[in-house]
């Protein structure tokens, strides 16, 4: 190949990554007027039928899709990072440090990123009302693990007030159990210093 060629195809590979971001922006773009959009009719719809905490409920969690968007939007749509996943997802709700993180980095599938969003928005919104966070001494710590096959991931919550296990399962309740894949095995814990999940997940599924 000479130098002509090399030159031809480094342009043709520039001018490709140019149309692809300019693609993923516009995607992106429409993407938040659509939710935006769906917000917006849901909060006109609901209004009068339903309580304002659910309708407030409705538009955090679709804040949260959002979010997850955003992070997946700057990865071209094809893998996330865990870690950037994690961080991006609890940096509204833990403006006091109060939430600790520690763990390895691993690349995971767009629909795991979205998951994995919306989970930790509950666990932290939770947390929020009910658990350690309101509280100046409370922490959470959020530590995942890679263990063979299977990516171990705790959110362990202590020095808040007493909790107790729900009465009934509400939407994000039933959202958390379902954990990252088919195959997540989740455990919840109402200890009385603290909130308690542990979450194993195959690292497959995590990549699907």
């Amino acid at each position: 190949m000479g130098m002509m060629d090399t030159v031809i195809e480094t342009t043709d590979t520039v001018k490709a990554q140019a149309t692809l971001s300019l693609v993923n922006e516009e995607l992106g773009h429409r993407l938040k007027n659509t939710l935006a959009l769906v917000q917006a009719i849901a909060s006109k719809t609901l209004r009068g039928a339903a309580e304002p905490s659910a309708i407030e409920s409705f538009s955090h969690r679709l804040a949260a899709l959002g979010h997850a968007h955003d992070i997946l939007l700057q990865q071209d749509w094809a893998s996330a990072s865990l870690r950037e996943v994690i961080s991006h997802s609890l940096e509204p709700h833990d403006p006091g440090g109060q939430i600790m993180r520690d763990g390895a980095d691993l690349a995971i599938s767009s629909r795991a990123a979205v998951a994995l969003s919306l989970i930790l928005h509950e666990l932290a919104t939770n947390a929020a009302k009910y658990g350690a966070l309101p509280v100046a001494d409370g922490c959470v710590r959020l530590s995942w693990t890679i263990d063979g096959d299977h990516l171990d991931l705790k959110w362990h919550e202590s020095d808040g007030p007493p909790v107790k296990a729900p009465t009934a399962k509400g939407f994000g309740s039933r959202l958390i159990a379902m954990g990252l894949g088919r195959s997540s095995e989740v455990e919840l814990r109402y200890q009385t210093d603290g909130f308690e999940l542990d979450m194993r997940t195959p690292i497959a599924e995590l990549a699907s």
